[in-house]
Parts: structure tokens; C-alpha cells; sequence
């Protein structure tokens, strides 16, 4: 039990460190992944690992693939979502050979591997991912993201449209 809550409350700590900055005001061009009807005042109910998901799904979307990511355990620990995705943010470093391969710890061991091409840090295992630890494959989407998010620089609008609904946000535009 006790090492139990200390691998949470670790896992707490590092969450707290990798979801910092994944935010509109960090990031105005998360404004892009915004869905029809959703406004961007909408977007700021957005926690981090929504934010997550959108993105992930956003360069999913952008290569065809048919599924989504609704959640970090079952839905990407065969590790075909997270070879498309680097691919999508790096193709000339990360290839989709990881898709061809049937053993899912091999697959998981060539997407560490295609990590760090991108610039993120891998501090998880090949048997991680297709355990489908939900904490371990959330840090390490957040860490992909922070390394290389494949949405380029936001735009001058993009930076102004965050700052002003983070400024109406301020003045009590959104209820906490």
C-alpha cells in the first residue's frame, strides 16, 4: 500500500511539472484544434489532458487514420496511434515501420526510440506502454507534446484572440 501511494503521489508531481504549460496562454495555437460549434471561450474549460487528447487526435486526423484517442491506457497500447503521430510531427525522423511489427513491446520499443528524435525525454519502458498505464503513456504524450506540438508558431491573431479571452477570462467572464 505505502509504495502504492508514493508511485500516485510521484506520479502527482510529475503531472503538476508536465501540465504546467500545456494552455491556451501558453500555447494560442491550441485555439486551432477548437470544433465546430465550440466556441473559444470553450476552450478554456480545457484541462490539460483534454488538451491532450484534441491534439493527439488532431494529428490523427491529419493522417487518415479512423480512431480516436478517448483515453491513455487502452486506446494507445498497441502503439499504432503513438507511430502515426510522431510520424505526423516528424516524418523525415519517425517512420511507420513501428506498424509492421507484431510484438507489441518491440512496436512500443521503436516509438522510445523515435522519442527523442522529435526532442522529448523518455522515462518510461517498452512494457509500459502496452500495459496500458494510463499515469505513464499521459507523461508521455505530455512530453511529446512539450517537445515538438507540429502545429508551428501561433499566429499574431491566434496570440491576440488568446489574450483577450484570457483577459475577459480575468475579469470574471467564467465562473471557476
Amino acid at each position: 500500500r505505502r509504495s502504492s501511494d508514493l508511485r500516485f503521489l510521484l506520479y502527482q508531481i510529475l503531472k503538476l511539472i508536465a501540465f504546467k504549460k500545456i494552455s491556451v496562454q501558453d500555447f494560442p495555437q491550441l485555439l486551432r484544434l477548437k470544433e465546430d460549434k465550440e466556441t473559444d471561450e470553450e476552450l478554456l474549460t480545457f484541462g490539460p489532458e483534454d488538451f491532450l487528447k484534441r491534439w493527439f487526435n488532431h494529428h490523427l486526423a491529419k493522417a487518415n487514420h479512423p480512431n480516436k484517442v478517448t483515453n491513455f491506457s487502452d486506446d494507445v497500447k498497441d502503439s499504432e496511434k503513438y507511430t502515426i503521430l510522431l510520424n505526423q510531427l516528424d516524418p523525415n525522423q519517425c517512420n511507420t515501420d513501428g506498424l509492421n511489427e507484431s510484438d507489441l513491446q518491440k512496436r512500443a520499443g521503436m516509438v522510445l526510440e523515435n522519442a527523442p528524435k522529435i526532442g522529448a525525454e523518455v522515462y518510461i519502458k517498452n512494457e509500459d506502454i502496452p500495459s496500458g498505464n494510463e499515469h505513464l503513456n499521459t507523461l508521455l504524450t505530455a512530453e511529446l507534446f512539450m517537445a515538438n506540438n507540429g502545429m508551428g508558431e501561433p499566429t499574431a491573431e491566434e496570440k491576440m484572440t488568446a489574450n483577450k479571452i484570457l483577459q475577459d477570462d480575468d475579469e470574471g467572464g467564467r465562473e471557476s
